[in-house]
């Protein structure tokens, strides 16, 4: 009796970490299905995708509202002092942020910087591979290891509910 019961417990998986585990693989599979996917200032769907609205569209293909995040700010912001903290500020409500790359996981938001501002936002998608949306290139799938992003990283963010 004492070993079935130490199985049972041994086996045990919560329906809370299954469905958090096929969220996540949702969120890999939706967000390599985007690349390629061209880069459209402002834009939030399968037309075109800015880095803001990939983060949008692939959080809400599982089911996570981030309002806020599409706030109105100048395509360009990072240049002007009054809106140095602006994006840091639009995702702190959504994202436990974290300095570094630490416990990085499938589904956490990665925030770059450029000339000390924080300006550009990916999406970890596991195996150091994260998915983003340029100006020019559209969305593409990068290695995190790769030196002109390693250097611009910021920090991470969990999400504080939905995807942890």
């Amino acid at each position: 009796m004492g070993f079935q019961r130490f199985r049972e417990d041994l086996c045990f998986v919560s329906p809370d970490a299954v469905n958090v585990a096929k969220k996540k693989e949702v969120f890999r599979q939706v967000a390599l299905a985007t690349i390629n996917t061209p880069f459209k200032y402002k834009g939030k769907t399968e037309e075109g995708l800015d880095c803001r609205g990939l983060g949008i569209y692939l959080y809400n293909k599982v089911g996570i509202d981030l309002t806020g995040l599409d706030e109105e700010y100048p395509y360009d912001f990072w240049k002007y002092p009054k809106y140095k903290d602006i994006l840091l500020n639009a995702i702190s409500p959504h994202f436990e942020l974290k300095e570094g790359v630490g416990t990085i996981e499938c589904g956490n938001l990665m925030l770059f910087s450029f000339r000390s501002v924080a300006c550009h936002l990916g999406f970890y998608i596991g195996r150091q591979e994260f998915v983003h949306s340029l100006d020019g290139v559209g969305v593409r799938k990068e290695n995190t290891t790769t030196s002109s992003w390693s250097i611009r990283f910021l920090m991470h963010g969990k999400l504080k509910k939905g995807l942890c």
